[in-house]
């Protein structure tokens, strides 16, 4: 019998991006299902935050959707203009049959966000991307190209790589240059309880002035 593959272990050991979006191809097929069974904490933190700072009609990009699995918690909530973007089209795929996106879009995160203009979005959601493996702290300059003035991005931040990714020092520059203010920082919290994980993230609300 096939020994059950640590999907988890796997891709947050990856650093080459290239690899990463391949392994996603195969923990696609199970990852809403891994989520249950690990007791993924960022939706029911989602659910308060967004329910707290963003108005039901916003414009909602969900960056690094993945499967859709917390995007769907916004949509339960009466979410309903989300936009979903990602660089794994395997995780995309696993989005777009839940049916609760108005556009899906394949792009390279490492990259600018070319697909989207400047000052267009009212808030952006991000779970489980900024993480050990993952992205680094200069998309943050793309975030906020994007979002509108006065609109929020509700995101979780490990940790583990809050200073060593270099979050820390971005968003102290960002504070300073005046271009945002953090309004909310959460507890850390365990995102994977279920699992006897130990990471930890916090999440933020950041808002662009």
């Amino acid at each position: 019998m096939e020994d059950k593959i640590n999907w988890l272990k796997v891709t947050y050991e990856e650093t080459d991006n290239s690899k990463l979006k391949n392994l996603y191809v195969g923990w696609s097929k199970c990852y809403d299902d891994e989520m249950v069974e690990y007791g993924y904490a960022y939706n029911r933190y989602i659910k308060e935050l967004f329910s707290k700072w963003v108005y039901k009609t916003a414009k909602i990009l969900d960056l690094a959707c993945g499967s859709g699995y917390v995007g769907k918690t916004l949509h339960e909530e009466g979410y309903t203009d989300l936009h979903g973007i990602d660089y794994s089209t395997s995780m995309l795929s696993q989005a777009e049959k839940k049916k609760i996106y108005q556009t899906l879009t394949e792009a390279d995160l490492t990259k600018p966000i070319d697909v989207i203009d400047s000052n267009s979005i009212d808030a952006i959601m991000c779970t489980g991307f900024f993480c050990r493996g993952h992205m680094r702290a200069p998309i943050l300059d793309e975030v906020f190209r994007i979002l509108k003035p006065g609109g929020h991005l509700i995101c979780s931040i490990g940790e583990n790589i809050y200073e060593s990714y270099g979050f820390a020092d971005k968003i102290l520059q960002l504070e300073k240059d005046n271009k945002i203010i953090v309004d909310e920082v959460t507890e850390p919290f365990v995102v994977l309880p279920d699992n006897n994980a130990t990471a930890e993230s916090k999440m933020w609300v950041i808002k662009k002035l």
